[in-house]
């Protein structure tokens, strides 16, 4: 698997918040899913410029194996990198054994 897809990434989600002792409110922090084995691509200049061009830009694409399962309440963290998720896990070759996902930097 790791010739396949030779990069890891770490997969999480924003915790909930939850009320404080003083009774306001704390925003939840990320929260480790887990980590997986997968394959981070980054699209061509014409492909980037097509999605500008429809108000959906993207900065990679993170193809995965179906052992794992990604939500859309997920984000990727690759590299010291946020991403999230731009579309749904599109089936590459229809067999369900490999699925890519547009990711969109996250922006502090």
């Amino acid at each position: 698997m790791c010739d396949e897809f030779p990069h890891l990434a770490t997969i999480y989600k924003m915790g909930e918040a939850y009320e404080d002792d003083s009774g306001g409110f704390v925003e939840g922090g990320p929260v480790d899913l887990f980590t997986m084995h997968c394959f981070v691509d980054t699209p061509s200049s014409q492909e980037q410029y097509n999605a500008m061009q429809l108000q959906n830009s993207f900065d990679r694409y993170i193809y995965y194996p179906n052992d794992y399962k990604l939500l859309n309440e997920h984000f990727v963290r690759y590299e010291g990198i946020e991403y999230e998720q731009v579309g749904k896990p599109l089936d590459q070759g229809g067999q369900g054994e490999i699925y890519r996902v547009k990711l969109r930097e996250v922006k502090k």
